[in-house]
């Protein structure tokens, strides 16, 4: 029994061109898992200088280690619906937003709650990398995280469409708003609008009649 047992279990690393660090391919029963080895890598002091001394912009956000899930998946929405950007969680940051801080992850496991938020919302890592930074004279890890540009609109958990402009992150609200942000994107064209509007306004002359 134990030597089927161990036939039916085999791992493999294994490197997937959509995916931006390597992962652990686990075979179970039959059951294809995948367990994601992220990186650790480690910065100078004087680059951590630079990057504490960098204010939060269009493509930079700084949040502490204890943001909610739920609260992460707003920035991960505005910027992947922006142009994309740079986000560091585990950086404390003063009221005035002038000051920050490193307040590191003890290790990779007290950030599984914020891992397993990235899985969720980029559920085949596409639009995105993220890599853990350490520091000599710093405790713990900080997580570092590209979002790239998404093709398509990317809502927060609470179903919410948000927006990176300047250093926040804004909810786009109503039809019209929603409309641009699909041209801006792509997913449809001006000329599709126009096509459209034509066929209404023929329509309603038609009614008129």
């Amino acid at each position: 029994q134990k030597r089927a047992a161990r036939r039916r279990f085999r791992s493999v690393w294994v490197n997937h061109p959509n995916l931006d660090n390597r992962a652990l391919l686990i075979i179970l029963h039959g059951k294809r898992i995948r367990i994601r080895v992220i990186s650790e890598i480690k910065i100078s002091t004087a680059q951590l200088t630079h990057l504490l001394l960098k204010p939060e912009g269009p493509f930079l956000d700084f949040k502490g280690k204890d943001i909610a899930p739920a609260k992460l998946t707003k920035a991960l929405s505005a910027f992947a619906n922006a142009d994309g950007g740079e986000l560091f969680v585990g950086i404390a940051t003063n009221t005035e937003k002038t000051q920050h801080s490193w307040e590191g992850f003890t290790n990779q496991e007290e950030a599984n709650g914020l891992i397993q938020c990235f899985e969720n919302f980029f559920p085949l890592g596409q639009d995105t990398s993220y890599e853990f930074l350490v520091c000599d004279g710093h405790k713990g890890l900080i997580l570092r995280a590209e979002i790239r540009k998404s093709g398509n609109i990317r809502k927060s958990s609470d179903g919410t469409v948000y927006l990176r402009r300047g250093a926040q992150n804004h909810k786009v609200e109503g039809e019209e708003a929603l409309s641009r942000l699909r041209l801006n994107k792509g997913i449809k064209t001006f000329e599709n609008e126009i096509v459209r509007l034509a066929i209404s306004v023929s329509s309603d002359q038609k009614v008129g009649k």
